[in-house]
């Protein structure tokens, strides 16, 4: 069944493997049936560990973008760097999920490679190069590949496990969200009130704003 749950994202990991699929970091050079496995993460870095642990049980390295200046969470703090650590430890890529500022420093402030995504994806970068950095938005990721992603808690072109099954495509970049894969939730708008609910009441008009403005499927 094609949902929003755990297992059904393991059965697509699974699926990718069983095709002969390879799963690559941005830094690697492609070969025939490679996967490029991203992660945005707006919200929830427990979320991504998740992850990470259920692809490093598959021997599946995947690239992990985190912002510096999100308010859901603080990639700096204790708990933000021990999760951080623990992702790149499990032997995946951390690049910087970009939002505004100067990247530069961001990058220099993780102490990682310069390996970024876009949030929102804003028009300057779309599809372009990035000079000094690897872009996972650049030509040869986005539009000289097959690209698809769940974002927004909905996949334009159907579940990507058909387009896996279908095998069409040798190269494949997939971004993946952590926090809409739960399967205990009719939609994405109670699945992110249920999430607010771990802020203290004050922050959580002011997170519900960020929401409002950043993600079309929220509604309240």
């Amino acid at each position: 069944m094609c949902d929003f749950s755990l297992e059904h994202y393991q059965e697509i990991l699974d699926l990718a493997k069983s095709q002969g699929y390879a799963f690559k970091s941005f830094l690697e050079k492609p070969s025939f049936n490679t996967v490029y496995l991203r992660h945005d993460i707006d919200l929830s870095l427990e979320k991504a560990l998740d992850f990470a642990k259920i692809e490093k049980e598959r021997g599946i390295k995947a690239t992990y973008f985190l912002q510096t200046d999100g308010p859901f969470y603080n990639v700096f703090d204790k708990e933000g760097l021990a999760i951080m650590n623990q992702i790149y430890y499990l032997g995946h890529e951390i690049g910087l999920h970009y939002n505004k500022g100067n990247m530069q420093k961001q990058v220099k402030a993780l102490n990682i490679k310069k390996l970024v995504s876009f949030h929102r994806s804003p028009k300057e970068f779309l599809g372009k190069k990035i000079k000094g950095f690897v872009s996972a938005c650049e030509p040869r990721f986005f539009q000289e590949i097959k690209y698809v992603s769940e974002s927004n808690n909905f996949w334009r072109e159907g579940c990507v496990c058909q387009i896996l099954k279908e095998k069409k495509f040798p190269q494949i970049q997939i971004l993946v969200h952590p926090i809409w894969w739960q399967n205990s939730f009719n939609n994405s708008t109670d699945l992110l009130n249920d999430y607010l609910k771990k802020y203290p009441e004050e922050r959580q008009e002011e997170l519900r704003d960020y929401l409002r403005k950043n993600i079309k499927s929220y509604s309240s």
